[in-house]
């Protein structure tokens, strides 16, 4: 499932709160990825949420959370 890696990568950056208060999210904004997957902003460079849950953990890459290196 295309969620997992962006799930595990929320959870080693501390979780889902922490990442909301990271990005200026709410909790909800960020657990509605964990199902659905990033929004379409992450794709047309309109947002960077990536890149912040990137440097929140070690585990997970900006291309490993958008899917490019299996592209």
């Amino acid at each position: 499932m295309k969620t997992e890696k962006l799930k595990e990568a929320i959870g080693l950056a501390g979780g889902i709160t922490a990442v909301a208060q990271e990005v200026g999210l709410t909790y909800e904004a960020v657990r509605k990825w964990t199902f659905n997957g990033l929004p379409r902003t992450e794709w047309t460079g309109e947002t960077s949420y990536c890149k912040t849950i990137s440097k929140m953990q070690s585990e997970y890459s900006v291309d490993d959370l958008l899917d490019r290196a299996a592209v």
